[in-house]
């Protein structure tokens, strides 16, 4: 999942930072119940389902 998000971002030439938090107070934090869990802007916009690159493309612009 890491390298599809790295791959779009690169590909799309946004301006992400991106960090990659896998512990349970970040998990608690936003309510994420199922992993992977992508977070934007605070906002949790996916959990338990790895996007393709055209959904992140969605979530991301």
């Amino acid at each position: 999942m890491k390298k599809i998000i790295e791959r779009t971002i690169e590909d799309s030439d946004l301006k992400v930072n991106l960090l990659l938090l896998d512990d349970d107070k970040t998990k608690n934090k936003y309510n994420i119940k199922n992993f992977p869990g992508i977070v934007v802007n605070g906002c949790v916009v996916s959990q338990g389902k790895v996007l393709t690159e055209r959904e992140l493309k969605k979530v991301l612009i």
